[in-house]
């Protein structure tokens, strides 16, 4: 059912060109390469706390976490606009390198982004018993303080 939905469903390592529409990952220690994906790339829960790569890409969509681990989700050379962190139960480590540049992030969860890369905005939408690790450089910084 989900393969039909969502047109590329990722249980390995993918190398291809183009991907029009969304994708997802649904298993750990993947690296995706050489993508422009025109639709969303989302990481399901279902990656649980492994790890990902994605090199050399871009996403026109959002770019969705509900998974990954402490160990991270590495970024490289990579174009993403909108960035969705909303992990539940345990944090997510997104490493981004110099090459690589992000429009916005929107972290709803427990977080350690380490970016050498361009980042332009991020916008902290988490409950306070979240824990949210920045390093590097930001233009811009949101805190929005979000009560239950």
């Amino acid at each position: 059912m989900v393969d039909n939905i969502i047109n590329n469903v990722v249980r390995n390592d993918k190398t291809v060109e183009y991907v029009k529409g969304n994708m997802i990952i649904t298993t750990s220690n993947v690296t995706l390469e050489n993508l422009h994906i025109t639709g969303d790339l989302i990481v399901s829960a279902a990656v649980g706390d492994g790890d990902l790569t994605i090199k050399n890409t871009t996403v026109d969509g959002m770019f969705l976490v509900l998974g990954g681990g402490e160990n991270s989700i590495h970024i490289v050379n990579t174009t993403l606009g909108k960035v969705v962190v909303n992990k539940k139960h345990s944090k997510v480590r997104i490493v981004i390198d110099k090459d690589s540049k992000i429009i916005k992030v929107y972290v709803k969860s427990s977080i350690t982004i380490e970016s050498a890369g361009e980042i332009n905005e991020v916008s902290l939408e988490t409950e306070s018993d979240n824990t949210v690790d920045l390093k590097g450089k930001f233009k811009k910084l949101n805190i929005k303080k979000i009560v239950y």
